[in-house]
């Protein structure tokens, strides 16, 4: 309604194709973002369309005219492909990945340094960072993990208990419910980060509940906080790594 200064019963598909043209060249906004937009309108306009919730013949009988379904075929965004990343993404190298995670333990000796709360909530966020990384999880499924969904592994008893990862929420086809996988457990390092985090963190926070990653009130911690914290710690390396570039290019300016 701000793109177009008029209420639904007058938008039509010129209107939509002007809005989301705006929205991918001026704002750049990502494909998924656009589809999500378009969805989200599409089925808006279903719901005023649909003879059986009567708001076009309301929208007719009061204003003149009725509203138009204004995402078609021709306008929508298509998931054609599974990956639509950008090309400038890539893969962290071992040395950045190294710094994010130093990054996020250090965060934890920041807030104790500092007296603030929080320093269980930045230890387990930097445990989930880790163990995301270690059996390769989405944000939804590190987020629901539990203590149950690790077993061992009899061809590596080296894991312990933690040789085995049953993932429960994995992303879900269309109109089916999650879909399960196994992951076995490669890293040397990955099952003591889990065992610490269970032994010492997680009973400061919810040590009545099955979940490895609660808030304090015992649900899963939220996708938008770890989201949050990764661009934090994302910026911040960027910004020393700016910071090391200055002082390595000043004294060459300062020679010449």
């Amino acid at each position: 309604m701000d793109h177009t200064g008029h209420f639904p019963w007058d938008w039509t598909v010129g209107d939509a194709d002007e809005f989301f043209a705006h929205e991918r060249s001026i704002l750049n906004l990502a494909f998924a973002t656009i589809r999500a937009y378009q969805t989200h309108l599409e089925v808006f306009c279903d719901f005023l369309t649909d003879p059986v919730y009567e708001w076009d013949r309301v929208c007719l009988q009061g204003f003149g005219r009725s509203p138009a379904q204004i995402i078609t075929e021709f306008n929508r965004v298509r998931h054609a492909q599974n990956n639509e990343q950008a090309p400038a993404k890539r893969p962290f190298t071992r040395a950045e990945l190294q710094g994010f995670f130093d990054l996020a333990n250090l965060e934890v000796e920041r807030v104790l340094v500092s007296g603030r709360k929080g320093a269980v909530a930045a230890y387990r966020d930097a445990t989930v960072f880790k163990t995301a990384y270690a059996w390769g999880l989405r944000a939804n499924e590190v987020t629901h993990l539990q203590t149950v969904d690790f077993s061992r592994n009899r061809w590596a008893p080296q894991f312990g208990e933690f040789g085995v990862l049953q993932v429960r929420d994995g992303k879900a086809q269309r109109g089916s419910p999650p879909k399960r996988r196994s992951v076995l457990t490669v890293f040397d390092w990955s099952p003591a980060v889990l065992d610490t985090w269970i032994r010492t963190g997680l009973p400061w926070l919810a040590p009545a509940v099955s979940e490895i990653f609660p808030t304090a009130n015992g649900l899963p911690v939220p996708k938008s906080n770890l989201h949050r914290r990764f661009r934090d710690y994302i910026d911040e390396l960027g910004r020393v790594l700016e910071d090391m570039i200055e002082k390595a290019v000043r004294p060459k300016e300062e020679r010449e």
